[in-house]
């Protein structure tokens, strides 16, 4: 890890490594992406997918963000023993999470034919403005 950090000086460096490594990373925007989490994955103490390991399925209309996340959570904890590094300020993108979620649980609801999300509530924002 200190010889990467000697030839790495940025976060977009190392993310571009990680990804050269075959690891299927969130997209570089999302919140998710630190160097401490990059620097996790790298180690092994987080989940993180290969690409060669990836399989994708078709959701059409997933469940809002939050609701998807709590999915991936509750399904992948149940077979992995290594946290996904996911917390109220760090998010992955939605294509990441369902990539995710189809390469460790294929069967979930959420890529049934007959999905349909649950409907998202609406905030107290929203609600004030009109």
């Amino acid at each position: 890890m200190k010889d990467v950090t000697r030839k790495i000086s940025s976060k977009s460096e190392l993310y571009e490594a990680t990804v050269r490594n075959g690891y299927f990373l969130p997209h570089i925007k999302s919140s998710i992406i630190t160097e401490d989490y990059i620097h996790a994955v790298i180690k092994g103490d987080i989940l993180c997918a290969k690409y060669h390991d990836i399989k994708l399925k078709p959701c059409p209309v997933p469940p809002d963000k939050q609701t998807l996340v709590q999915i991936v959570q509750d399904a992948l904890a149940e077979n992995h023993a290594k946290p996904l590094g996911i917390d109220a300020s760090h998010v992955p993108d939605k294509f990441w999470l369902l990539a995710m979620l189809a390469t460790f649980d294929p069967e979930n609801e959420i890529f049934a034919k007959s999905y349909v999300p649950p409907t998202r509530k609406e905030r107290k924002e929203a609600k004030d403005k009109v």
